[in-house]
């Protein structure tokens, strides 16, 4: 094998960047099944229960859930496998209060 085949997947993300496709991916696409389902179970086969409230709430759920769930996994992902180098970590800082002044005691 060679080195490109052996190397480890590289990520040009940022966590911004992969927090909007954990926010638009499972929306679009669980739209898109939805409408698909509504297509088949309404419009060929003409039963009305797929218009109730119930299935558009699971289609909600799923996607609210997948939105949960696909944010860490994708940075522990890339923490894993990615070098990381599009994170942007900016150093600021800070001043620690100061101890207070105890009397020595021997």
């Amino acid at each position: 094998m060679s080195d490109a085949q052996t190397a480890a997947p590289t990520f040009s993300g940022t966590p911004a960047k992969y927090r909007k496709i954990t926010i638009v991916f499972p929306i679009v696409f669980n739209g898109l099944l939805y409408l698909g389902m509504i297509g088949v179970v309404y419009g060929i086969l003409g039963q009305t229960w797929i218009l109730g409230w119930k299935p558009a709430a699971i289609a909600l759920a799923a996607t609210a859930f997948y939105i949960r769930v696909a944010f860490p996994w994708i940075m522990g992902l890339d923490a894993q496998y990615g070098r990381g180098s599009g994170w942007k970590l900016d150093s600021r800082p800070i001043k620690l209060p100061e101890r207070s002044q105890r009397p020595n005691i021997d």
